[in-house]
């Protein structure tokens, strides 16, 4: 199964069945998607006044933009930081 993330077109057609009081279910049967994608579109991007298409698409860019991932350490970096670990480990209580 592929995951995609909403489009702004989604959202908004989002917005309109919401605003027209259509329910999770029905939003997700006319988007083809799962009900549990939908909710909390609309319940985590949900601001003072309502959804809004928009704003929704706009903070999922810029978490999109702020997420990164975390470089991974060259192998010789965790082999050293493995060697000085053991040799702490050996020394005795009180050494240091």
């Amino acid at each position: 199964m592929s995951c995609h993330q909403l489009t702004i077109g989604e959202r908004d057609c989002m917005l309109l069945l919401h605003q027209n009081q259509k329910d999770v279910t029905l939003i997700a049967q006319a988007l083809g998607r799962s009900k549990s994608t939908i909710s909390p579109d609309l319940h985590g991007n949900a601001r003072r006044h309502g959804y809004h298409a928009y704003e929704a698409q706009n903070s999922y860019t810029i978490r999109r933009r702020t997420c990164k991932p975390h470089p991974k350490q060259p192998p010789e970096v965790v082999w050293a930081t493995g060697k000085v670990i053991r040799s702490l480990e050996d020394t005795e209580p009180g050494a240091l």
